[in-house]
């Protein structure tokens, strides 16, 4: 009994610990931030558009120097599924995997770094960009600084 209460505190002290640790704003992103896109086999524009269209509250911009902040992508497209998985899976699309890091120009400091995976993407690059986009959008500060 007294093991369980234990083991039931330390997880409580852990997940107490973390999200403090999540809600830091030395690790956010500011408000209104420039932010440079890496280019990447044409990712780079489905990010773009869908910064816009999730309203991530940062300046993209083309130039690299005037950037505040530097994101780098990773983009791999799976395979179009063959016979069986359309007939026995009922999938359509090929996956789609994606992550990023954002890193802070001036001290090369990584800020954000996320990967995700969609399973029988129908929109493709499209529906990952946006995934993206709205995670780096809860990462960004909610005031402008």
């Amino acid at each position: 009994m007294k093991m369980t209460r234990f083991i039931a505190l330390a997880f409580m002290t852990m997940v107490g610990v973390s999200a403090l640790q999540a809600k830091d704003p030395v690790n956010l992103i500011p408000n209104g931030a420039t932010i440079f896109i890496e280019p990447n086999e044409g990712f780079e524009q489905y990010m773009r558009a869908a910064f816009q269209k999730k309203e991530v509250p940062l300046t993209v911009v083309i130039d690299k120097e005037k950037a505040d902040f530097i994101m780098t992508t990773t983009m791999t497209r799976g395979e179009k599924p063959g016979w069986s998985e359309a007939i026995f899976l009922g999938k359509r699309n090929a996956n789609e995997d994606a992550s990023v890091t954002i890193i802070e120009a001036k001290t090369s400091a990584v800020r954000f770094a996320y990967s995700v995976h969609k399973y029988n993407a129908v929109n493709g690059q499209q529906s990952t960009a946006e995934s993206v986009a709205k995670n780096v959008k809860n990462q960004v500060a909610k005031t402008r600084q």
